[in-house]
């Protein structure tokens, strides 16, 4: 069985690059003073991770910035455990195919957006988090993850032992300190 499962993995990166080299998007810088839209990709594999999730996108919304946020929960069952907030959206295992692609409206909807940025909240990795980051048609991309690294425009180098308070509190130092040239 592990050796099916490397089989996938291998065919499910194959496809990612091969999509990902024919991804047509615009890039452009967007810090927080100057983007209007923005997107935040969470795996909700607690309700902690969804409520700091949920704290972020008020964050951003306080600075008006519009939101659209996806969580990925590993069981559809959980979704229900996870109270509604405008512009969060779940996807679950049930809304994959064979070599774990996303597969839903919603999902193609958010993927082809124009947002100004892009923020990978994900704690783990999980290829159908990198997938739609990878071909989201977003402007600029924020990530900590080594794997979507050649996918994304700004990478912060945290540990994966370190919490997701720190990795949001470092977006918002670097998204301050950065500015954006008129």
């Amino acid at each position: 069985m592990k050796a099916l499962r490397e089989i996938i993995d291998r065919i499910s990166f194959f496809i990612l690059k091969r999509k990902a080299r024919m991804l047509k998007r615009d890039k452009s810088f967007h810090n927080f003073d100057s983007a209007s839209t923005a997107g935040i990709v969470f795996s909700a594999t607690t309700q902690d991770t969804y409520i700091m999730a949920k704290e972020f996108i008020k964050f951003l919304e306080k600075k008006k910035i519009k939101v659209s946020a996806l969580g990925y929960v590993s069981n559809k069952d959980v979704i229900a455990y996870f109270p509604y907030h405008k512009g969060v959206e779940f996807f679950s295992i049930s809304n994959l195919n064979w070599y774990q692609r996303p597969v839903s409206s919603t999902i193609d909807e958010f993927m082809n957006k124009p947002l100004d940025i892009l923020i990978d909240l994900s704690d783990e990795n999980y290829f159908p988090v990198h997938y739609i980051i990878a071909l989201s048609k977003a402007k600029f991309k924020i990530t900590k993850n080594d794997i979507i690294n050649t996918y994304s425009d700004l990478i912060l180098n945290i540990d994966d032992n370190v919490d997701l308070v720190y990795y949001l509190d470092q977006i918002k130092h670097y998204m301050a300190a950065i500015r954006k040239s008129d």
